[in-house]
């Protein structure tokens, strides 16, 4: 059944009678071929069964009316894309209010971003139904495929003449690269993300973000890398950035930008410089060397003297390494200061600073002799404390060395002085001769 009543905006003119017909009959045209907004009702049974549908979607998804509800059996949950539809699962379905977006399938098949805004009423008979606007998002189609290609997704926040933020975005992209579904487990507000940053990286984002939209010059760039919480827990690193949208007077009015997610890349960067980092600090002197995850208290190993094998066979967290090692290898004198030093939380707080390297020397009984080693902690990567290169080398015969220099040293400096006294021992016998002469002649 077609109804004739047809929802219209009120028009607001100085002079009706220049409208027309003919004026109308063009406004809907152009209403038609901008992808206006068509709405679309249905009731909350198994199979979301569709009620009504306006002339205007159905245009826009070039359906007929019969057309439309043999594709999709009646059925709301068979006219979206399924990729998309978690949201139409019954009980989920009941809960959303307000905006949202997704794809709907045309006559032709083929998926198409849409706006949504969806509210609940009432039938004749009292029954609940769904009403939902639909608006062809266009524009934000190509620009979808293009973000899809690069593994990226949409957010913009508006912003009031204060710079406060006032309504955030996520996209539907958005809320997919994290693992999550919907606004009810992730919501358009601004801590649904926020929350999720790497604590390191906190203070840092959310600072850079401010000055970006408090910068009425605009010459402050959102462009930045950081670390976010999956849905499953695990932190990946993305990389955002933004431009803003100014008012006359310099101040926000949206901020809009992208996130994408680069975890393979930057791992891969992270690796890169952790091999470099290994290949430029390489020696032969290095007792064993290995990569530790200071966050997560794992290590890997990239190379272990025989004999500490064992300390490496038998831990499988860092703490337990370095405990072993100190209650096996390290001197009785040694092991508090070499305790200390291998503490985590030292050496995070260490590496957040200007410090890329620490180091600390002790003694160790390796195969029943006492030898020097220096401890070397290495930042893992730029920026980046939650990992660290670990080397421990043998210094004994460097140490040695320099002792030998140092004697060396000290030996020609008392030759030097024996040199000089007895120089001037010499001066003072012919000063005495030369004075016992004088009085002779006197």
């Amino acid at each position: 059944m077609k109804f004739d009543r047809r929802l219209t905006d009120e028009i607001y003119t100085s002079d009706t009678v220049r409208l027309g017909k003919n004026a109308f009959q063009a406004m809907q045209e152009t209403i038609y071929h901008n992808g206006g907004v068509g709405t679309i009702t249905g009731y909350y049974d198994a199979e979301l069964s569709i009620l009504s549908v306006s002339d205007l979607l159905l245009h826009n998804l070039n359906h007929s009316y019969a057309s439309l509800m043999e594709q999709t059996k009646g059925s709301l949950k068979n006219l979206f894309y399924k990729k998309d539809a978690a949201f139409l699962d019954n009980a989920r379905f009941r809960q959303l209010q307000g905006e949202g977006e997704g794809r709907i399938l045309t006559a032709d098949g083929a998926p198409v971003y849409v706006r949504l805004y969806k509210k609940d009423a009432v039938d004749t008979d009292g029954t609940p139904i769904w009403i939902m606007s639909v608006q062809m998002n266009w524009a934000y189609e190509n620009l979808a495929l293009v973000n899809e290609s690069i593994h990226s997704a949409l957010w913009y926040f508006e912003c009031n003449e204060n710079g406060e933020i006032v309504h955030v975005n996520w996209s539907h992209a958005f809320r997919q690269i994290l693992g999550y579904h919907d606004i009810l487990d992730f919501p358009n507000k601004l801590d649904s993300w926020s929350n999720l940053l790497h604590p390191e990286d906190y203070d840092r984002v959310m600072q850079l973000l401010l000055e970006a939209i408090a910068d009425k010059t605009n010459a402050t760039k959102y462009n930045v890398e950081y670390r976010l919480k999956m849905q499953d827990g695990q932190y990946h690193w993305f990389r955002a950035s933004a431009e803003v949208i100014r008012r006359l007077d310099g101040s926000a009015n949206r901020i809009a930008g992208i996130i994408s997610n680069i975890d393979a890349e930057k791992r891969s960067r992270m690796q890169a410089q952790r091999a470099a980092a290994f290949h430029r600090a390489f020696t032969s002197a290095n007792l064993c060397e290995y990569y530790v995850n200071l966050e997560k208290n794992t290590f890997d190993t990239f190379k272990v003297e025989p004999s500490l094998m064992t300390a490496f066979e038998q831990n499988h967290t860092w703490d337990g390494l370095v405990r072993f090692l100190v209650d096996n290898y390290v001197v009785e004198e040694d092991k508090k200061s070499v305790t200390d030093f291998y503490n985590r939380a030292y050496i995070t707080e260490k590496l957040k600073g200007l410090e890329t390297e620490l180091r600390q020397e002790c003694r160790i009984v390796l195969n029943g002799e006492e030898r020097w080693v220096s401890n070397v902690v290495m930042r893992g990567e730029i920026e980046d404390s939650e990992y660290a290169m670990i080397f421990l080398r043998d210094i004994t015969e460097s140490k040695a060395e320099t002792a030998r220099r140092m004697q060396m040293a000290s030996d020609n400096a008392s030759m030097d002085l024996l040199i000089k006294c007895l120089c001037r021992g010499r001066a003072t016998g012919k000063e005495h001769r030369h004075e016992r002469a004088y009085r002779k002649t006197a």
